[in-house]
Order: C-alpha cells, then sequence, then structure tokens
C-alpha cells in the first residue's frame, strides 16, 4: 500500500506518477521494471519515491488498483445499486476490452501475456473481495449454490478465469471483439446454468 504521504500528493503530482509507472510497466514486466526509470519520468528523485511506496510491487498495485476503481465506478447502470453476479463479469470484460487503442492497451496486453500467480492475484484478489464483502449489492448471490466462503471464492475465481482468458485472446492474439464477446457470455452461461441438460442433472448428482 503507499504511503500517507503520496496520499497527501496533489492530484497532478499523483497522476504524473502513476503515469511514468503505467509506461514503465507497459514496457517491462514487474519483476524487470525500474524503480530509477519511473522516478525519472516522473520527474522526481528515486528516494522520493520509496517515500511513497515500499517496492516495486508496491506502486503496481497503485496502478491496477486505480484501474480497478474506475471499473467499480461504473459496475452499477441505470442508478441501480445492485447487480447481477454474472452481469457484472461481464461487464467486467466489456470495460476491459475498452482500453483497447487506448493508453493502456500495451500495458493490459503485457499483463495477459505474462500473467504469474503474483500478478493475478494483485488483480483478482480486490475484485473477488469487493464482491465478497459487498452481497447486499449482488442480485442473486443467494441463489449461488456454495456452503463456505472458500467456495463461493471458487466460484468467482471461476468466472475471473472465464473472463480473463477471453481478455488474453482479445490483446494478444488480436480476436475478433465479436468472437471473444461470445466466449465470454457462453462461459459466464455455463457456469450460471451448468454444462449438464437438465433432464441429465439428477443421474449425474447420483454418481457424485
Amino acid at each position: 500500500m503507499p504511503t500517507k504521504a503520496f496520499e497527501r500528493l496533489q492530484p497532478d503530482k499523483k497522476l504524473k506518477i502513476m503515469n511514468a509507472a503505467l509506461i514503465e510497466f507497459s514496457e517491462n514486466t514487474v519483476d524487470n521494471a525500474s524503480v530509477n526509470s519511473i522516478a525519472k519520468r516522473a520527474g522526481i528523485s528515486r528516494t522520493t519515491l520509496y517515500y511513497y511506496f515500499s517496492d516495486i510491487n508496491d506502486i503496481f498495485s497503485v496502478v491496477i488498483d486505480g484501474i480497478m476503481k474506475k471499473f467499480r465506478e461504473n459496475m452499477f447502470v441505470d442508478g441501480d445499486d445492485q447487480i447481477d453476479v454474472f452481469d457484472g463479469f461481464y461487464n467486467y470484460f466489456v470495460y476491459v476490452a475498452s482500453y483497447k487503442g487506448s493508453e493502456y492497451e500495451n500495458f493490459i496486453r503485457r499483463i495477459l501475456k505474462e500473467m504469474s500467480v503474483k500478478i493475478r492475484d494483485i488483480i483478482t484478489e480486490p475484485y473477488i473481495k469487493y464482491y465478497t464483502e459487498n452481497t447486499s449489492h449482488v442480485k442473486n448471490l443467494k441463489k449461488i449454490k456454495y456452503s463456505s466462503p472458500r467456495e463461493l471464492y471458487d466460484i468467482l475465481f471461476m468466472l475471473f478465469s472465464i473472463v480473463n482468458s477471453a481478455l488474453l485472446y482479445y490483446f494478444v492474439l488480436d480476436a475478433p471483439y465479436e468472437k471473444v464477446e461470445r466466449r465470454v457470455k457462453n462461459g459466464l452461461k455455463v457456469v450460471k446454468f451448468g454444462a449438464i441438460k437438465e433432464e441429465y442433472r439428477n443421474e449425474e448428482l447420483k454418481n457424485e
């Protein structure tokens, strides 16, 4: 987490540092990114940057959090303060996909292409945490079959994986948007309704 000193910075100075970090992470993996380069681009010293952040992972987390915060602000539409969990993940896909052709494109492409467990957790944990801690905002969470917080986490992680896989095809492999969008919708539908035809469900459940 950034220090309180960073939180107290004027918005324009914050933006300058975040833009410098965005460029650096667009050109390099997190492990190869340079604090010196970010500081130089931001027009501040390396010491000052460390006054705001503990390490390069801390900086990366703040950049990701900025993107996810913008998404959360746009999750709910038409003044509705509740959202269907599956619609929420579809909206997440649409939101991230909209960055193709923007200054964030290279950054997102690199993340998706070089996804590691560490990066995956930085991206997914806050989003899943938002769902599990704000259940009053989720319309149909009570309809989902789960017996523990861990099972709910696994379901949400599965939905996240469906979307991230589709985004990989869109950003890295340049698959057509319509094809990728259909893949997301079908994947979410399978999780929502199950892959087994209704007439065979009881039979399959007996074999479990």
